[in-house]
């Protein structure tokens, strides 16, 4: 494409994007928003011990959470390679919604049969942290 070409191509489908998204953005976000919370539901009730980052209702009706900042919210390493980061669009289906939850179910109930305990939990305490060597304390933890 040589300069001040316009990109014809890219224009008109980003029309049709335009308007495919402002047809019906109600009722998609509305099923959206019942499809998220589906999915969450089965996931917290089949799964011990999950839970969800972030707000529960100050969200995008399709997200499950912003992955980026995991660690800014100050979860362990390990909770935060522990983290499932879900989409749901306005093509998936309350059938796709069932199946993703039994299947992410099953391979949690395998991982955690097969896994082994995180360093927090060896013993009921956390792992102490040693300084490398020449330094006379570990670096400060960043603060919430």
């Amino acid at each position: 494409m040589r300069a001040s070409t316009l990109n014809v191509a890219g224009i008109v489908g980003f029309d049709a994007a335009a308007e495919l998204i402002t047809g019906d953005t109600v009722p998609a976000v509305t099923q959206i928003r019942a499809l998220r919370d589906r999915l969450q539901d089965r996931l917290l009730d089949a799964i011990p011990g999950t839970t969800v980052n972030g707000h529960l209702s100050r969200r995008l009706p399709g997200t499950s959470d912003p992955s980026h900042v995991l660690i800014a919210i100050v979860l362990t390493r390990h909770q935060a390679r522990q983290t499932l980061r879900l989409g749901i669009g306005r093509t998936t289906t309350a059938a796709e919604i069932e199946r993703a939850a039994a299947l992410i179910s099953q391979a949690a109930a395998m991982h955690r049969r097969l896994a082994p305990a995180p360093p927090e939990r060896i013993r009921g305490r956390r792992q102490v942290r040693r300084p490398p060597p020449g330094q006379c304390r570990p670096p400060p933890r960043a603060r919430r």
